[in-house]
């Protein structure tokens, strides 16, 4: 009768499932008033063997969406956006959502959340004729609430290409924005309590490739280092983004590399011996511990911009935005916010982007 687990909010299991009868219902309804086109799938051929059908040709289901369905959208009215109550979330190492008991300071992290969901609903922001929901939840890693932790936003703003985000205004205001450069090398050698000397933490030389797609690859690489929990596991899932991203045909015709093969392991040999004050945390799985700390970054500044200056900023992963006639503010805060979590200034690296 139901084809979902139930819904899990805040932690406790519920007893909120979507029913197979209802879904049906509620498609074939869309379907008749041309809402949507639906496709329905089916088995085509089966057998019949030792008591049990086994299906030997199947079509799966599918439904496009028509502008009817939008145009309805648009002119039903603007209705205020209710606040979120499920904001934490949290994964296990399947990334499937689990149960949880809340510890203290998770509800702490809970309430301000709360609070920023309540605030940016007294704020509008918009773009691109529509207004966002900035609404924010957190999900947390590998069953642990010190793994991860990353916010996402409701009306997911992250998604948008940077030249459109850097559109947006708040309350018709239009916005500055400031960026942490090399974010997680930064944090690891802050967790490691080392200074990161180097001007660029991506950058490495490799006869007879274009400086802008080897510095592409190197980011990808140590990224990949940090997260993977061997080097081999690291290895292949460097080769594997290569393959997927990468024509090699094209960047050779291109004259962006000399042969047609990119060699992973000259790359991440030379990001060990550029990057070897922190090299004892590579390929030890710790990009969520990484994660976690930057999150704590992304509450200091979004939180003490909320409470201090009654100011909404938008965060998204490593960049922040807010009424640019805050500018001075936000950066003093950013750099107050990375000392004050890490311990380190010194790697605090920020640049204007708008």
């Amino acid at each position: 009768n139901h084809f979902t687990s139930p819904a899990i909010v805040n932690g406790r299991k519920t007893t909120r499932k979507v029913s197979y009868v209802y879904f049906r219902s509620l498609l074939d309804f869309l379907d008749f008033n041309c809402y949507i086109t639906l496709e329905k799938g089916g088995v085509d051929k089966f057998t019949f063997k030792n008591g049990y059908y086994e299906i030997l040709e199947s079509t799966s289901t599918s439904c496009v969406f028509q502008r009817k369905l939008n145009d309805l959208y648009n002119t039903v009215g603007d209705h205020p956006a209710e606040q979120l109550t499920n904001v934490i979330f949290l994964k296990n190492k399947k990334k499937e959502f689990v149960t949880f008991n809340t510890p203290s300071h998770v509800k702490e992290k809970k309430e301000y959340i709360d609070a920023y969901n309540k605030f940016s609903l007294e704020n509008v922001v918009s773009g691109r004729d529509r207004v966002y929901d900035v609404q924010i939840y957190k999900v947390y890693n590998d069953s642990s609430f010190k793994r991860g932790a990353r916010s996402f936003m409701r009306d997911s703003i992250q998604g948008l290409p940077k030249e459109e985000r850097l559109k947006l205004k708040v309350n018709g205001n239009k916005l500055c924005c400031y960026d942490y450069k090399a974010f997680e090398p930064s944090i690891t050698y802050s967790m490691s309590q080392e200074v990161m000397e180097c001007e660029d933490p991506y950058q490495i030389e490799l006869e007879g490739f274009d400086d802008k797609l080897l510095r592409k690859l190197c980011k990808k690489a140590l990224l990949i280092m940090l997260n993977a929990e061997s080097k081999q596991e690291a290895k292949e899932a460097f080769n594997y983004t290569i393959a997927k991203e990468h024509n090699l045909d094209k960047l050779f015709e291109e004259y962006k590399i000399p042969t047609k093969y990119i060699p992973s392991n000259i790359i991440m040999q030379k990001l060990e011996e550029k990057h070897h004050l922190i090299s004892h945390r590579f390929y030890k799985g710790m990009g969520k511990e990484v994660m976690y700390v930057g999150s704590l970054i992304n509450d200091y500044v979004v939180g003490s911009m909320m409470q201090n200056h009654k100011v909404l900023v938008l965060s998204t992963h490593d960049d922040f935005m807010c009424d640019e006639s805050y500018r001075e503010t936000l950066y003093n805060t950013m750099v107050e916010g990375y000392s004050y979590v890490t311990g380190v200034a010194e790697n605090c690296r920020i640049t204007k982007e708008q």
